[in-house]
């Protein structure tokens, strides 16, 4: 059943929404620290047990294939039970995943745990549900606790990459699979148990907290401003309804699109760097640093496109992967080590940016009792394309002895995406608050 609780609001205080934002901002740490890690532990495999990158990747692949297709049943999940159940539950499901990598002997053992174990836990505490939560709580300022939330993804990535590169060079992988497994159920299993709520009406607010407590006339003015197209706006969307419009086929194509492109790089990137030349704890480290700048890109992005508004917003960001790729596309040897910081801190500002946009985005237009699992089934395409992306590289790598190829696909999958959020126009639903009508 929906979980509910009132609460009596007597007067204005720190908008819940905001601690909502923290809770989502810890568990996607420690949920995409995990995933964010696959190349420290790519590399550790190959050296172990000698499988082709191919094979290897593949289990990134159905990673990312299971993610995408869990997503649908993580929102119907979310809309049925809430995020304190699905989350908390969903956290502890990771952990045994996690933990169960530690044991594995042969490579379908990684396939299973990693590829699909794993890969519906990181659904269970990612991004879909914390998109959904988050849409919930704020519409004006919905890119920026979006862009927020989801920030903790990329301070996953600065933490938990390097670290378990440390702990690998200093005892083994299995450790590492063991600490990271036991930190998911110390810390995100209570944190969402206790904190998480699922809607501000629930507690007597408004989105945004705006009329300070009780919804008042003035409160709903202001989110009623930002309205462009009234008929679909108004709209009580079910998946039915929502499937039957060409905006979410297409949000499900552009999904696709960038799941091809950046799970490709994200995969193969520490691979490269060390074919290139560089010291494998070295490069681990700058790979690491990407969280960095995709947590800065998160919160950017978020903010940016409340104001200059999403399709622009996107361009920014997807211009950003491009040039990145690129560099890395044009690195040769370890003697320039600029293009090194630069290809990986611009891609993974441009990737960081990209994520609330496109969170937005559907939010925009797609807000109401069925968006769990509109959001989920949307997102399924980023599955299907994170499932060839890694896989593709790979193979790229073992036909043509290089990633040349690989990064030129990745360049024009990212081109294709960023068209497609023109196509949808989401400032033709809604506004964001930055180009609001004043009054």
């Amino acid at each position: 059943m929906q979980e509910t609780t009132t609460v009596s609001v007597k007067k204005p205080g720190i908008f819940y929404g905001w601690v909502v934002v923290a809770v989502s901002f810890v568990t996607l740490a420690f949920g995409y620290g995990m995933r964010y890690s696959f190349p420290v532990f790519f590399v550790a495999m190959l050296d172990e047990f000698g499988w082709t990158r191919a094979s290897t990747a593949l289990a990134f692949s159905l990673h990312m294939v299971s993610y995408g297709f869990s997503s649908p049943l993580t929102g119907a999940l979310l809309d049925r039970f809430g995020p304190r159940v699905v989350l908390s539950l969903g956290a502890a499901f990771l952990a045994v995943g996690v933990a169960s990598l530690s044991l594995m002997q042969e490579q379908w053992h990684f396939l299973i745990l990693y590829g699909v174990v794993v890969g519906i836990g990181v659904n269970l505490v990612g991004s879909i549900p914390h998109s959904i939560v988050l849409a919930g709580w704020f519409v004006r300022q919905r890119g920026l606790a979006l862009g927020m939330g989801l920030a903790g993804a990329g301070v996953g990535m600065l933490l938990v990459t390097p670290a378990a590169q440390y702990i690998i060079t200093a005892a083994n992988w299995r450790v590492a699979y063991l600490i990271i497994a036991s930190v998911i159920f110390v810390v995100v299993v209570p944190v969402t148990a206790l904190f998480q709520r699922r809607r501000p009406e629930d507690m007597g607010l408004l989105p945004d907290g705006v009329g300070g407590g009780a919804p008042t006339a003035e409160a709903r003015r202001q989110q009623d401003a930002l309205i462009v197209d009234r008929a679909w706006a108004a709209t009580d969307w079910t998946l039915g309804k929502a499937l039957r419009t060409y905006r979410l086929k297409i949000l499900f194509f552009n999904s696709l699109l960038s799941g091809i492109g950046l799970n490709l790089v994200l995969s193969h990137q520490l691979a490269h760097w060390v074919d290139v030349g560089y010291d494998r704890l070295f490069a681990a480290a700058v790979v690491g640093s990407l969280g960095i700048l995709m947590t800065l890109g998160r919160a950017m992005g978020g903010a940016v496109s409340d104001r200059i508004g999403r399709e622009v917003a996107n361009n920014f960001s997807v211009g950003a992967q491009i040039v990145g790729i690129f560099l890395m596309m044009m690195a040769r040897d370890a003697s320039q080590s600029w293009m090194l910081y630069a290809a990986v801190w611009l891609f993974g500002w441009g990737y960081g940016a990209e994520a609330p946009v496109n969170a937005s985005v559907t939010a925009d237009l797609f807000y109401g009792r069925g968006f769990g699992i509109i959001r989920g089934v949307s997102s399924v395409g980023y599955g299907i394309g994170g499932f060839i992306g890694p896989w593709l590289g790979g193979y790229i790598f073992d036909t043509t002895g290089s990633y040349t190829w690989a990064f030129l696909l990745t360049m024009a999958t990212a081109t294709a995406s960023c068209i497609t959020i023109w196509i949808i126009s989401p400032r033709k639903v809604r506004l964001v608050a930055g180009r609001a009508p004043k009054h």
